[in-house]
């Protein structure tokens, strides 16, 4: 009886410790409106730039067959040769130090002709940049996935230059959330077992003794 009530006060001591392990919430996405699907607009939760002084504007696109998901994508391109960048960005809550990860989905239709007509498509996290395509061809919805983000401060800027002298890239689904946090909780599954099972070798040892 000693024994089992000694084990019953380890159990809850153990689970204690692994339920005070903090665990951040993976499921959630910080970029608000990810699949523009909110509005035909990518105000007031993107802020669109384009510097050309005669551009083709970017604009939401409402057709579900050129959707990743959902009904609407955006549709990012700026008409010309060797136009400037436009600029699709959002200012993200993030906490300094912590971890994230940054996926979306792209497309992109249209075979860009020789130079000097050109594509460009570049994607930064906090100023840095994470990825860059230049001249890219045809290509259906594919993921782009980058781990390991580590903002500075309480906010961070997402931003997608992009430019495209013959079509547009298409974005969809775009997510900034923190890794998969499971793996904590589990890893503290092992060190529990482990003092349990130190605990009954002890109550064992201590009774052959006696």
């Amino acid at each position: 009886m000693k024994i089992f009530r000694s084990a019953l006060i380890t159990f809850c001591f153990a689970g204690a410790i692994c339920l005070a392990i903090p665990k951040a919430d993976a499921n959630h996405n910080v970029v608000i409106n990810p699949g523009f699907e909110n509005s035909a607009m990518f105000a007031p939760n993107w802020t669109y730039t384009d510097p050309n002084p005669d551009p083709d504007l970017s604009n939401v696109g409402t057709d579900p067959q050129f959707a990743n998901s959902g009904n609407n994508h955006a549709n990012l391109g700026t008409f010309g040769v060797n136009p400037l960048f436009a600029s699709l960005s959002q200012t993200l809550m993030t906490t300094a130090g912590q971890l994230y990860n940054l996926s979306f989905w792209l497309a992109h239709d249209v075979t860009t002709p020789p130079p000097p007509v050109s594509n460009n498509f570049q994607v930064f996290f906090g100023g840095v940049m994470v990825q860059s395509l230049v001249n890219v061809g045809t290509f259906g919805y594919t993921q782009f996935v980058f781990g390991g983000l580590v903002p500075t401060g309480g906010s961070t800027l997402l931003e997608f230059r992009f430019r495209d002298g013959n079509d547009f890239f298409r974005l969809d689904d775009v997510r900034v959330s923190t890794p998969e946090s499971g793996a904590t909780a589990l890893l503290a599954l092992p060190a529990f077992a482990g003092l349990l099972l130190l605990h009954f070798r002890l109550r064992t040892r201590k009774s052959s003794v006696s």
